[in-house]
C-alpha cells in the first residue's frame, strides 16, 4: 500500500524532500495524465500539461498538508491546466484550418462507452466531492475499497456503497444528455477505456520540474523559474520534436536552448470530440458496411488517416471503406466494388449528411458516380447525386505540388497525402461532401447507395450527420 498523500505532502513541506515529492507524482501521474488527454486529445500537449500540474502542486504544498489525498486536487487542476491550453490555442488558431494526419491517442473499445468518455470529468463533476474522490480513487488510481476507505476516513463497506451509488449518479448524468447509455457497473468498460498510462520518464521529468519550481519561489527568483520551467518542459520532449526553433535564454549564469514545438494538430480533435458531446454532430457505425477495414489497408494506404479524425470541423470515424461498382474495373478485365448498398440505420434527424469519400479512376467532369437516398420514416424519399468534378475527384493526384479539390460548393479536398507505394501518383486525396437535408424535422430512417455505374468508382470512408454549417 501506497503511502498516505498527507504524510508525504508533511515531509515535503519540512524539509523539501525530493524523494516525497517523486513519490506522490508516482502514485498520480497516470490520473493527471489520462485526465489531461481526454480533454485535449495530443499526448505532447498532455504531457507539458502534466508536468504544469505537479509544478502547481509543488508551488501549492504548504495549503494541502490537511487533505488524507491529493487526487480530487490533482484531477481538478489537470482540468483547468487543459481548458487553459484549449483556450490558448482556439485563440492563437481561431482561423486556422486543421489538417490532422496522426493517429489519435484514443481509447479503442467497445463503441457503445467510447462516446461517453470525453463527458466523463464533467460527470465526476457534479458529483458530491467525497463521491468523486472515491470514484477517482477506485477506477482511476486502481485503489482496493479498503484503501480507498482508509484514504477517506471510512470503512471497506461504506466506500463500495458510496461508489456503486456514483455509478448510478453518472448513469443518470449521461442519459440526461441523450446517450443511450446501459446501467454503468463495476465492471463498466468505461473507465477502462477513459484510463492512459503516462509515458515512461514523464513522472521524472514531472518531479523535476516541480522541485525546480518549489527550489525557485523558494529563491524569489522570478526569471529563474521561468526559465527553469519551460526547459523542464520542453527538454524532456526534445527527442519527439520533428521541427522547432531554438530560443536562447539567459537565466543568470545559465544559458539554455528551449526548444517551441510545431504543436501537433489535435485542437481540431478535441472541437470534434466537444461537437459530439454536444450533439452538434455525431459519426455513423459504418463497420457493418465497409468491405476493406482499415486494418487491410496496404502499403498505399498505409498514409491514410484512420480511427477518430476531424477533418474541415467535421468529426469522423474512418474505419474502412466501402467500395461502389465502376466500370474502370471492367475495362481492364477486373471487378471490384458493389452496385448498391442498402439499409444503412440511421434512425434521427439532422440537418447535413457529411460524406468523406474518393473516387477511383478519372471520368469527365459533371457525370454521376452514385446516388445517395435520404430514407425516412413516411417511406419518403430523397435521392441525391453525387458527381464528379463537383463533389468528388479520382484519389490519385498527378499535379505536382498542386492538389486540387471540387468545384462544388459544399465539397472540399479534406486530406491528401504521400503516397510511398507507387511514385508515378505521388499523392492521395480525399474529399468532404455536405449534403443537406430537406427534411430536418422527419427522421430518416436508413441510407441507401446506389452505383451509377459510371467509369469511376465511389469510395466512401465515413459519413456524419450533424447540424448545417459544420464546413467553414
Amino acid at each position: 500500500m501506497s503511502e498516505p498523500d498527507d504524510q508525504l505532502i508533511a515531509e515535503f513541506n519540512a524539509r523539501r524532500s525530493e524523494e516525497a515529492f517523486a513519490a506522490l507524482v508516482r502514485q498520480h501521474v497516470n490520473l493527471v495524465f489520462a485526465t489531461a488527454l481526454r480533454q485535449v486529445g495530443d499526448a505532447g500537449a498532455t504531457e507539458e500539461i502534466t508536468q504544469n500540474v505537479f509544478v502547481a502542486l509543488a508551488l501549492a504544498a504548504g495549503k494541502l498538508g490537511s487533505h488524507p489525498t491529493i487526487a480530487g486536487w490533482l484531477h481538478q487542476t489537470a482540468l483547468n491546466k487543459s481548458r487553459e491550453w484549449l483556450r490558448s490555442e482556439l485563440r492563437r488558431r481561431k482561423r486556422e484550418q486543421v489538417a490532422v494526419n496522426l493517429d489519435l491517442a484514443r481509447a479503442e473499445g467497445d463503441s457503445v462507452w467510447s462516446p461517453l468518455v470525453p463527458l466523463l470529468d464533467e460527470a465526476l463533476l457534479e458529483l458530491r466531492e467525497p463521491d468523486r474522490l472515491a470514484v477517482i480513487l477506485h477506477f482511476m488510481e486502481g485503489q482496493t475499497f479498503h484503501e480507498v476507505g482508509s484514504a477517506l476516513g471510512i470503512g471497506e463497506d461504506t466506500a463500495r456503497k458510496r461508489v456503486n451509488r456514483c455509478l448510478g449518479q453518472l448513469t443518470h448524468f449521461f442519459r440526461r444528455r441523450g446517450f443511450a447509455a446501459p446501467a454503468l457497473v463495476a465492471g463498466t468498460p468505461l473507465f477502462a477505456l477513459s484510463s492512459h498510462a503516462a509515458p515512461a520518464g514523464l513522472a521524472a521529468s514531472a518531479t523535476t520540474a516541480g522541485l525546480a519550481a518549489a527550489h525557485s519561489a523558494a529563491t524569489s527568483t522570478l526569471t529563474l523559474i521561468k526559465g527553469a520551467l519551460k526547459i523542464m518542459a520542453w527538454t524532456s520532449k526534445a527527442k519527439t520534436v520533428a521541427s522547432g526553433v531554438g530560443v536562447l535564454l539567459v537565466l543568470g549564469t545559465t544559458t539554455g536552448i528551449v526548444l517551441q514545438l510545431n504543436i501537433p494538430h489535435r485542437l481540431a480533435l478535441a472541437e470534434g470530440r466537444r461537437d459530439i458531446a454536444n450533439h452538434i454532430a455525431e459519426p455513423l457505425e459504418l463497420t457493418a458496411q465497409y468491405d476493406t477495414p482499415a486494418s487491410k489497408f496496404g502499403k498505399e494506404l498505409s498514409v491514410v488517416p484512420r480511427g477518430f479524425q476531424t477533418f474541415d470541423h467535421v468529426p469522423l470515424q474512418i474505419d474502412g471503406s466501402k467500395c461502389l461498382w465502376g466500370a474502370g474495373y471492367a475495362k481492364y478485365g477486373g471487378s471490384i466494388g458493389a452496385e448498391n448498398l442498402l439499409g444503412i440505420p440511421m434512425h434521427r434527424k439532422f440537418e447535413t449528411l457529411y460524406v468523406y469519400h474518393t473516387a477511383m479512376f478519372w471520368t469527365s467532369n459533371n457525370t454521376p458516380v452514385y446516388e445517395l437516398v435520404f430514407r425516412y420514416e413516411d417511406d419518403y424519399s430523397v435521392t441525391n447525386i453525387i458527381r464528379y468534378g463537383v463533389d468528388i475527384l479520382d484519389s490519385y493526384s498527378n499535379q505536382g505540388k498542386t492538389v486540387i479539390g471540387p468545384t462544388g460548393p459544399n465539397s472540399r479536398l479534406a486530406w491528401y497525402g504521400e503516397n510511398s507505394a507507387d511514385r508515378k501518383t505521388p499523392r492521395l486525396r480525399y474529399f468532404l461532401t455536405a449534403v443537406n437535408n430537406p427534411k430536418p424535422f422527419l427522421e430518416v430512417a436508413s441510407i441507401d447507395l446506389y452505383s451509377c455505374k459510371s467509369p469511376c468508382c465511389g469510395i466512401i470512408l465515413a459519413m456524419t450527420p450533424g447540424r448545417s454549417g459544420l464546413m467553414r
